[in-house]
């Protein structure tokens, strides 16, 4: 992980609905953040 450009960690809250949005469109890329 060194080298990363991306040094800025942003965190949020969403509701239950939005959580279940967010993993199913994860589960469309290969990542795992």
């Amino acid at each position: 992980m060194n080298g990363r450009k991306r040094t800025v960690q942003i965190k949020f809250r969403v509701t239950e609905e939005e959580r279940a949005f967010i993993e199913q469109k994860m589960q469309l890329v290969p990542t795992r953040n």
